[in-house]
């Protein structure tokens, strides 16, 4: 076990995530920072790599339920090349149809603006 001595702080810089990204990943229990007696998080490298690690599977199209399924058959951590493995093992296996890829959120805010005039057209004047 490596020693936690990095600052959430420090974290955002390696990995280029937000602050509130990573409590995320700590609130679905993908990740276990150690706490010191103030409650300030800290954490190890091998944090940052499952962290990274993490980021690019949830771009990638992974919910963090997937995710935390891997964590929770047997282990609580994973290290970030055996994440990748049960990843794509477990999309493999599955029987469900792949989903369209996540619109961005530019993409979303624009559907918004276009959907009532499309109705509007439909539906008359």
């Amino acid at each position: 076990m490596e020693n936690k001595i990095m600052s959430i702080g420090t974290v955002c810089e390696m990995t280029g995530l937000t602050e509130r990204q990573i409590r995320y990943y700590e609130e679905r229990k993908l990740i276990f920072p150690s706490r010191t007696h103030g409650g300030t998080r800290k954490y190890s490298l091998e944090d940052v790599e499952t962290i990274r690690e993490i980021g690019r599977q949830l771009q990638e199209g992974a919910s963090t339920f997937e995710l935390k399924e891997l964590f929770t058959r047997g282990r609580k951590r994973l290290a970030p090349q055996s994440l990748l493995r049960l990843v794509v093992l477990m999309r493999s296996r599955s029987k469900r149809k792949e989903r369209p890829p996540r619109a961005s959120l530019a993409q979303q805010i624009q559907l918004l603006h276009i959907s009532p005039k499309i109705s509007r057209g439909m539906n008359g004047p």
